[in-house]
């Protein structure tokens, strides 16, 4: 599937990506201050322990290593390379913006400081330049590329991206997921429902 999604861009005028939750990074519980005493409560006080171990487990579950991630984001970038793109993430690790992407077309959670848009996630100047070029995707022989984007805030990437298929006839969306993969009635004609890990789909030339 790798390959034809390659095929796919490299025939395509633009690109379009949405990066959502699945590229998460795994986190330890113990690096949060906020465990700081349940973890010295542990050593001697098994509920402690058990508490503690709950929590690590539900901050692992679902993410990625970061070399995993870094890698990914690395094939990425040479999918995109020469292209017309534009990336638009859910996440804030701070990884996409190291990839070698370019800066001015990538869209990432805003960080302290930023003004953020109304939707209270994105910088205000930067969403503003991702809706201009997303405006000029209309007729263009697009690539649409859902990695991992489930339904945390679907009405930012997953409702949107489906909006944009519908109306350009001109594009192909691949959706790439573990669970939600599932592709709605109006677009599966040129739409590719790709059920396995984005991070593991762009790791299998690794």
């Amino acid at each position: 599937m790798l390959e034809q999604i390659r095929q796919s861009i490299e025939q395509a005028q633009m690109v379009l990506v949405g990066i959502g939750t699945e590229f998460a990074v795994k986190e330890e519980a113990q690096e949060d201050p906020f465990f700081t005493e349940l973890a010295k409560t542990a050593q001697t006080d098994p509920a402690a322990a058990a508490l503690l171990a709950f929590h690590k487990s539900q901050k692992k579950a679902g993410g990625c290593e970061k070399e995993q991630v870094q890698k990914a984001y690395e094939v990425l970038a040479d999918l995109l390379k020469d292209k017309n793109y534009f990336v638009i993430s859910l996440c804030k690790d701070g990884l996409l913006e190291q990839a070698g992407l370019k800066e001015n077309r990538i869209l990432t959670p805003a960080k302290e400081g930023e003004e953020e848009t109304d939707s209270g996630v994105y910088p205000t100047d930067s969403w503003e330049t991702y809706t201009k070029w997303l405006q000029g995707t209309l007729n263009r022989n697009l690539v649409i590329l859902e990695l991992g984007v489930g339904m945390e805030l679907p009405q930012l990437i997953r409702f949107p991206f489906e909006k944009v298929a519908y109306f350009n006839q001109k594009s192909c969306l691949y959706r790439v997921h573990s669970h939600l993969y599932q592709m709605t009635e109006e677009i599966k004609e040129r739409g590719y429902s790709v059920p396995m890990h984005p991070v593991t789909l762009l790791l299998e030339e690794k």
